[in-house]
């Protein structure tokens, strides 16, 4: 999804823009898709850009993919200087973004969620990098996850450090 000029053969490339001349231009917020029809979905550096409710785009990529298909996403750190001097980013994302999508999260009775959304996912993966040669990774063990919250709680001290790209991966289940 969102494919713009990083054509991806043997996937089915979907952008809202045809100046990259995507198999089909589409928005990712109402996608022309039957329900349960992917398998994968591969989301680089998107979602930052869509206006919007992030539950109803999450909520639309959960209603496409099938069930216990994988959802990868790529955004960029809150903390890292292009999230915030883009003009076109208008969300921001941390490590724990994605958590509220959960079972954990959803069916915990203290969470402070107004409106849950209607779509459930498992963290399967999760990568952290301060640049695209050192980053950690975890296939979600305690000990690497408690390092992974020990460098987000410190990112925001270190950003103007930082002079390469600084971003935040995902792979998530449909559940």
């Amino acid at each position: 999804m969102g494919s713009g000029f990083d054509y991806r053969k043997g996937w089915l490339n979907v952008d809202v823009s045809p100046k990259s001349n995507p198999d089909i231009v589409a928005d990712i917020r109402e996608l022309p898709f039957t329900d349960n029809s992917f398998e994968k979905i591969y989301c680089h550096h998107v979602l930052e850009h869509i206006e919007g409710s992030l539950h109803k785009i999450m909520e639309e990529l959960w209603r496409v993919l099938k069930p216990n298909g994988e959802l990868e996403i790529h955004v960029p750190h809150f903390a890292f200087h292009g999230a915030i001097c883009d003009p076109e980013h208008i969300k921001r994302f941390d490590i724990h973004t994605f958590q509220h999508y959960t079972p954990r999260m959803l069916d915990d009775p203290k969470s402070i969620l107004v409106s849950p959304p209607r779509c459930r996912f498992e963290i399967t993966y999760r990568e952290y990098r301060y640049r695209e040669t050192d980053h950690t990774n975890t296939r979600l063990n305690p000990f690497k996850m408690g390092v992974i919250r020990i460098i987000n709680y410190f990112a925001t001290i270190i950003w103007i450090f930082l002079t390469e790209r600084c971003a935040i991966g995902w792979a998530v289940v449909r559940k």
